[in-house]
């Protein structure tokens, strides 16, 4: 008579093949479809479906923006944007009130930095909703110095009503070019 495997055994590999077909039925659903005429891919997002297409340059840079487009702005933080940000959020940490070691003075905090990216790329395209963002905070800033806010764009894709809009975001001492704040964004670009 046959050797026959363990009952664990089979149900191990009753198992995996459930898991592998529903691996391929997932992999199917998310896989791009071309719609009629060849233009755009399907892509799920949440739970609904929305239409995303390449959009020609030309076409972009009179509705939103062009890749390669660079977007500028300096500020510099005060005393009072400090204390004003402490009050909002609550932040009451001693390095943005006092010199602490092995800061000699008072710091910006680095989300009140990055606040800047979105003010810059409002400022250049009124109602941009910004979706994402992603930072690295290499050098701290001290109160009272120049900083250069700088987005470039990466890629734009058109979706329903507008574009999104993939961006390297930077901010840099102006004195000194040295870097603060680096990373991406994301956004969404009403036409």
């Amino acid at each position: 008579h046959a050797e026959r495997a363990p009952r664990g055994a089979e149900r191990g590999a009753d198992e995996r093949r459930r898991r592998r077909g529903r691996r391929r039925q997932r992999h199917a659903r998310a896989a791009p479809r071309r719609r009629a005429g060849g233009q755009g891919v399907r892509r799920r997002q949440g739970a609904a479906r929305v239409m995303l297409r390449c959009v020609p340059r030309r076409l972009l840079a009179t509705k939103a923006c062009s890749p390669g487009d660079v977007m500028k702005a300096t500020r510099v933080f005060t005393r009072e944007d400090l204390d004003a940000w402490a009050r909002l959020t609550g932040d009451a940490n001693a390095i943005h009130a006092r010199p602490v070691p092995p800061f000699e003075a008072p710091i910006v905090p680095g989300l009140l930095l990055a606040a800047t990216f979105p003010a810059v790329f409002a400022r250049h395209h009124p109602g941009a909703v910004y979706r994402t963002q992603s930072l690295r905070f290499d050098k701290a800033v001290p109160v009272g110095a120049e900083v250069l806010s700088e987005i470039a764009i990466g890629a734009v894709r058109e979706a329903r009503a507008g574009a999104f809009a993939t961006c390297a975001t930077t901010l840099r001492l102006a004195a000194t070019g040295a870097l603060c704040v680096s990373g991406s964004a994301r956004l969404w670009l009403p036409f």
